[in-house]
């Protein structure tokens, strides 16, 4: 999952004491119906879920010799509350925020496999199914 440009920043000053960054309270796990990039998120808009972006929280990093990821500790679950089109309704990647609303985008990726949600439908991460590696 690549960092967004923000959170490259914040961990270069931080290593190398170009400044010292406020680090985040909370994570927010967002739905994206378009492939995020550094510079768009492609979220969706309420009313489309139950909640635009979810709390999400991660494990302490592995050692350098497993890779350096991060995974989530717990299972977060999306669950569709309207009907939408079908090109509305895709979830294609997703997005980590540090605010429920507004904030900073940290991490951004892809979707192993899109997923198109109808009203009732869930889409889940199983604990430790997001990763996060700094390459």
């Amino acid at each position: 999952m690549p960092a967004d440009p923000w959170a490259e920043k914040a961990m270069l000053d931080w290593c190398l004491g170009g400044a010292s960054p406020t680090r985040p309270a909370s994570w927010f796990l967002e739905l994206a119906r378009g492939s995020p990039t550094s510079v768009s998120g492609s979220g969706f808009v309420s009313p489309s879920f139950v909640s635009t972006r979810l709390p999400v929280t991660f494990a302490a990093a592995g050692t350098p010799a497993t890779s350096g990821t991060a995974t989530n500790v717990s299972a977060v679950t999306f669950s569709a509350t309207v009907a939408l089109t079908a090109a509305a309704s895709k979830a294609v990647g997703f997005n980590v925020w540090n605010a429920s609303s507004g904030g900073t985008r940290l991490f951004y990726g892809q979707l192993s496999a899109s997923s198109t949600m109808a009203s009732g439908d869930t889409l889940a991460f199983a604990a430790g199914s997001l990763v996060i590696t700094i390459t």
